[in-house]
This record gives structure tokens, sequence and C-alpha cells, in this order.
């Protein structure tokens, strides 16, 4: 099913649907603002990756950025640290589970805001490394 962002109409009158984004199991979204740019991270617990949109002044709506690789992904969150801005992931899988790669892992991720794209995957398993 796809996800919905309505605009407030800002006389308290409601809100009316203004763009479509298409997701797979979203279960949360959350907008982060890293590097003057405004980001919606949609969590899908469904499929192998959660849309990452960011914003376009020039178009007037969110334009699908990229695809971060997830697993059972339930919620995002922004924080800074050593001077970068990073967006972990949260997943409900188990993290002891033997898994193949970091990006059958269903363990919660980390990636960080390069100034273009959101880059690198840690887990508990793994080190931040640029992929």
């Amino acid at each position: 099913v796809d996800s919905l962002l309505f605009e407030w109409d800002g006389a308290g009158f409601g809100a009316a649907p203004t763009q479509l984004f298409p997701t797979v199991g979203a279960r949360h979204v959350a907008a982060h603002a890293v590097g003057g740019a405004t980001l919606l991270l949609f969590a899908c617990e469904q499929g192998v990756s959660s849309p990452v949109f960011q914003w376009s002044a020039a178009a007037g709506q969110f334009e699908l950025l990229q695809h971060v690789p997830t697993r059972r992904a339930t919620d995002s969150a922004l924080f800074t640290a050593g001077g970068h801005e990073f967006v972990a992931v949260a997943q409900a899988g188990d993290c002891l589970t033997v898994r193949t790669s970091v990006f059958a892992s269903e363990c919660s991720t980390t990636h960080r805001w390069n100034g273009t794209l959101l880059v690198g995957v840690s887990d508990a398993g793994s080190r931040l490394v640029e992929r």
C-alpha cells in the first residue's frame, strides 16, 4: 500500500492529500533535516529496502533520493557524532541470527550523511564503512 502526505490547510479546516509515495509495508515515516536537506525516510517492514525522499524546492515536492537496504524496518532516528550526521534504522529482527552479508542482516543499522546520500552501513557485527 502506498503512503500519503497530507498538507495542513493553515486555516484549521483540515488537511488534504498532496503527494503519494510508493512504499511496501511502511510502518513509520520520519522527517530528518540533514546538511540543509529535508529527508523523509519510510521504514518499511516488508521488502528489502526503505525509500528515502528529499524535498525539491524546484519541483515543489519530495523526490526519491535512494533506497536504504533494510529488513523489517520499524523506525529511524537522526543523531550527530564526531561532527557527522547519522540516521539509525531500527529493525525488528534478531541480530544474532546467522547471516551471509550485512544486507541480509536484521540488525539495526546506521547510515552516515555524506552531503548527498546516506552511505555506509553498520550493525552489531560490522564497522561503519563507505560503500
